[in-house]
């Protein structure tokens, strides 16, 4: 009785933290950009990005995407890529460490089912030092967007991610330690977990659920049992719910869920 009590009280805790939480909690969204970005060896640099054609049409002001279909309308795609293009080539650059910008191409705007791809690229030859990508694609109307960073040729690309608290990666150095990669996605899965109020009051039920002993164990699990169920929920869930957005078919995602570190994070 003492434990159910202590269990609820701090259901209630969680449900009291929430609704006074000055962050405007809402369900969650991939919103998410997925970049691929390579180096070649006369420092030309290639880059692919993957937006959803909703993102596109919120970022650059466009129609492209249409509700009914769930697709990105061809038509509309063609008539609206120097908008696009513009919103690219301006919140997705690559220059060198002194700031000196590299010459980019004209960007190349296709559809992708219910995304829109852009292909550019950039010229550095003149660059000297350090290269660095920066992008502030989503970030600039919406500071919660993440890009995920392909940097190098498949398989063998490394990964980074970027937000509105880190919105530059170095492109011409070794890439980061595979620590520093997991600390940074933990970093961002707790922020991830706690702006949607659809994970938090997943965090409730788990606390709720998990408070009483499994049926039928005996005395001698009593202990253990809250315990157990929390951890094979909650990780139940965690690959649920990678494997929900790796099943989708979504370019932005299937680059991730391919990449081997962040499939060891995931399950």
């Amino acid at each position: 009785m003492i434990k159910q009590a202590g269990t609820a009280a701090l259901a209630w805790a969680i449900v009291a933290a929430v609704s006074l939480c000055p962050i405007r909690l809402a369900a969650h969204q991939i919103n998410l950009s997925n970049a691929s970005i390579e180096l070649k060896p006369d420092r030309t640099v290639r880059l692919e990005i993957a937006l959803k054609g909703s993102d596109v049409d919120r970022v650059a002001g466009t129609k492209v995407f249409d509700p009914q279909s769930g697709l990105v309308d061809a038509a509309r795609l063609a008539a609206s890529t120097a908008a696009i293009a513009a919103y690219v080539t301006t919140h997705a650059v690559v220059h060198g460490a002194d700031g000196t910008p590299c010459k980019a191409s004209n960007a190349e705007i296709a559809p992708d089912q219910d995304g829109v791809t852009a292909r550019l690229t950039w010229s550095c030859n003149e660059v000297e030092g350090d290269l660095i990508y920066r992008s502030t694609v989503l970030i600039d109307v919406d500071p919660s967007a993440k890009q995920v960073v392909l940097i190098g040729p498949e398989p063998n690309a490394t990964q980074a991610l970027l937000d509105a608290s880190q919105t530059e990666v170095k492109i011409s150095t070794p890439p980061p330690p595979l620590l520093q990669v997991i600390l940074r996605y933990v970093e961002v899965g707790i922020e991830h977990i706690f702006l949607g109020y659809d994970h938090v009051a997943f965090l409730i039920a788990i606390v709720l659920w998990g408070a009483p002993p499994m049926a039928g164990h005996q005395d001698r699990h009593r202990l253990h049992g809250g315990a157990f169920n929390n951890a094979v929920a909650g990780r139940l869930a965690d690959c649920g719910h990678s494997q929900l957005y790796c099943g989708v078919g979504d370019r932005r995602v299937d680059r991730l869920c391919r990449d081997r570190e962040l499939l060891l994070l995931q399950c």
